[in-house]
């Protein structure tokens, strides 16, 4: 391997550029794997995960998405009925 890489600036472009290639690729593909085998549980766990009755990522999407709209409503309220109030009472 040695040998290989001290004659590698020697090649063609074209065979540098197949060697980079590969190797960014092997890389891509090892980092891939780990990833993979970090994230993605076994069949057996996400049965177990499923008949928890959790709520997936989706479904706490969405109820955080509405719980943060209502308080913006909310707040928003308050705002007008203060501003309002200002107005209406007079310094």
């Amino acid at each position: 391997m040695r040998k290989y890489l001290s004659t590698l600036h020697k090649r063609s472009d074209a065979h540098k550029r197949r060697f980079a290639f590969a190797t960014s690729a092997s890389i891509t593909l090892l980092i891939f794997a780990f990833w993979g085998m970090a994230t993605f549980d076994t069949v057996e766990t996400m049965v177990k995960k499923e008949n928890k009755n959790e709520p997936g990522p989706f479904e706490s999407l969405v109820a955080n998405t509405s719980r943060s709209l209502g308080q913006f409503g909310e707040g928003f309220r308050n705002l007008r009925d203060n501003l309002k109030e200002f107005y209406n009472g007079g310094l």
